[in-house]
């Protein structure tokens, strides 16, 4: 889940709030 959202929005939304 994250690993496609960090793909998707790896520009735009920060490593932190992925993490949170």
């Amino acid at each position: 889940m994250v690993d496609a959202m960090n793909t998707q929005r790896d520009t735009k939304t920060p490593d932190r709030l992925l993490i949170v």
